[in-house]
């Protein structure tokens, strides 16, 4: 078996504190956003249920006028549907008086075109009694796209048999109102049912941020072990060895604390520097690649990281996600003195190797920069 030299000892020394610098900078990184991204989450949990009304059922309580301000009303954009031109209009004037945006349409295939294009639409008021398609087989249709709690629909109606108003509500209708309709009562019921549908939209969104928390919960709590696996190495290698267990603050203070510590560590062992021509033939490769990579895949460096399992990512405290380490390779100033010269060359090699070769002239480059850079390194 050949004996590891002395030299090769120390760049395999060098290259595992390069490595636990980038894991502890982008491990507290993970923890701070991770705890920024829950609380923020749990706020505004908090904030819709606080929004949310008492569901106002019963059609005799009364309901002033004022029950949503005006900004609300003039948001809210209600499509009448009736083949009568004149109650058309009367609807339309007396809902665009009070702030409401109005659609109208006189038969149902008109109404469920105008569904169709356009998404604000948050009400239906759909007449019964019309040709060709009636209330309740524009109803079905709406259903099938639309549920209740999304797009409700209040029936209008000259019918009075209850067998008509349960065919209403089996088709899908929320509500109805018997013709001729009364102003205070047709207000009072459309506000109603914007109420309920803006409690279900906030209802369905805390459901929807509950499942992200408990996504962001089960990834911090993998990132709190792997803090504590980091902890225990750094306390066998002697660096900061009193750093154990609570996870708090002052914990968390000496983390961000320890890339510093571990840069001391670093720099007590480099007694050896690389001169710039080998700086800037590494900057060249990685430059090259990065160029050759985004031409030929259209994707970001993050994903070369990634799939090359080369570099480490991570995500930084506004959520985006870094590759800190392989970005001091792009320029001369922030190459490593110690540099990790196998890791640019093997990026190389799996850029060569996985890209389609739909960049000829890059590629050819990317290749003299590597034989370049070989005869440099021996």
């Amino acid at each position: 078996m050949r004996r590891i030299s002395r030299e090769e000892c120390r760049k395999l020394y060098d290259q595992g504190f390069d490595v636990l610098h980038d894991l502890v900078t982008g491990l507290f990184d993970e923890l701070e956003t991770l705890h920024t991204e829950i609380a923020s989450l749990k706020d505004q949990i908090i904030h819709n249920t606080d929004n949310l009304s008492e569901p106002l059922l019963d059609e005799d309580i009364e309901i002033p006028l004022s029950f949503q301000s005006q900004e609300q009303k003039q948001k809210s954009h209600i499509l009448v549907v009736d083949d009568d031109s004149v109650v058309l209009g009367l609807m339309a004037n007396i809902l665009s008086r009070r702030g409401y945006t109005v659609s109208t349409a006189i038969h149902g295939r008109e109404a469920l075109d105008l569904l169709s294009v356009e998404p604000s639409i948050e009400l239906v008021l759909l007449d019964i009694l019309m040709p060709e398609m009636n209330g309740y087989q524009v109803c079905q249709e709406i259903r099938k796209t639309f549920e209740a709690s999304e797009l409700p629909v209040l029936l209008l109606t000259a019918l009075s048999q209850v067998e008509d108003l349960v065919i209403g509500l089996q088709v899908g209708a929320n509500d109805y109102l018997t013709k001729p309709v009364q102003t205070e009562e047709l207000l009072a019921r459309i506000e109603t049912h914007l109420q309920l549908k803006a409690s279900f939209e906030q209802l369905k969104e805390n459901k929807r941020l509950q499942q992200v928390i408990v996504q962001k919960e089960h990834a911090k709590q993998e990132a709190l072990a792997e803090k504590r696996k980091l902890l225990r190495i750094l306390d066998k290698a002697g660096i900061n060895p009193s750093l154990h267990g609570e996870e708090d603050e002052a914990l968390l203070r000496e983390i961000r604390r320890m890339p510093e510590s571990l840069d001391a560590v670093h720099g007590a062992n480099e007694k050896e520097t690389v001169n710039q021509e080998f700086q800037q033939a590494l900057v060249h490769v990685i430059s090259l690649a990065l160029r050759y990579w985004s031409q030929t895949t259209h994707k970001s460096k993050v994903e070369l990281a990634e799939e090359s399992q080369i570099w480490n990512v991570y995500l930084d405290a506004k959520g985006t996600f870094r590759t800190r380490t392989l970005d001091r390779y792009l320029k001369v100033s922030t190459v490593p003195r110690k540099p990790r010269w196998r890791d640019v060359m093997q990026t190389a090699y799996f850029v060569l190797q996985s890209c389609p070769d739909t960049a000829p002239e890059i590629k050819k480059e990317l290749e003299v920069k590597i034989k370049e850079m070989e005869i440099l390194l021996h």
